[in-house]
């Protein structure tokens, strides 16, 4: 019995999977063989349709040491799904490794039985995204430093204005301690000159009572 006259052929669905635009392959095998791949997927890769039926590792070499390989052998034997977002990957895109960025999903397709088929691979290109966010992030990053760098010269100020009053204050101060100083010298040299005259008077008056008792004394000899 044939298909109906409205339903899509093999050959249709592919040209339908290979114009849309979300990054799109399957993959078989644990070496994740590029069974079908379309333009946009194609694209991103930097590759032509000559990578249809390569191992990944064997159409983008430039994979070997990036995590991307062993996450699709995890998919294919534990029939998992691996995603990521703004995922950093090296490709080689004319004959130049450079640095993307992906949303990416790999997705184990199973059977009835719950054995993984393929494996279903979407990417989508977010560089533009991510580097405008980055540069975004990075000059608000510059801006609050810009900010805590203002916030600390005006308390660096504050604190400076602060001890330009205190040293002001202490100079006031020393001022003020160094006329004391020279009013209690004054007073401790006037103090001590006091003393020294109180002696010279208390001496000169001891003398002149010692005389006055010799005169006495003499005086009494004489009278007798």
């Amino acid at each position: 019995m044939s298909n109906p006259s409205y339903l899509l052929s093999n050959q249709q669905l592919i040209e339908v999977f290979n114009v849309t635009p979300t990054a799109t392959a399957i993959h078989v095998a644990e070496t994740a063989i590029i069974q079908m791949a379309n333009d946009a997927m194609l694209a991103i890769w930097g590759k032509d349709k000559s990578v249809i039926g390569k191992s990944l590792e064997d159409a983008l070499p430039e994979l070997k040491g990036q995590p991307f390989i062993e996450m699709f052998k995890r998919v294919w034997n534990e029939g998992l799904i691996i995603s990521g977002k703004d995922t950093a990957a090296d490709l080689e895109v004319d004959g130049k490794i450079q640095t993307y960025y992906f949303d990416f999903e790999y997705r184990a397709i199973k059977d009835a039985e719950g054995k993984t088929i393929c494996i279903l691979h979407t990417a989508i290109d977010v560089t533009e995204r991510f580097l405008k966010q980055q540069a975004i992030d990075r000059a608000e990053e510059k801006e609050l430093a810009l900010q805590r760098e203002q916030a600390l010269n005006e308390e660096l100020a504050a604190t400076n204005e602060e001890l330009i009053a205190t040293n002001e204050e202490l100079q006031e101060t020393q001022e003020a301690l160094s006329i004391l100083n020279i009013e209690l010298e004054k007073r401790v040299d006037a103090r001590v000159k006091e003393l020294i005259e109180s002696e010279e008077r208390f001496k000169n008056m001891a003398e002149a009572t010692d005389i006055f008792i010799a005169v006495g004394d003499e005086t009494k000899c004489h009278l007798f």
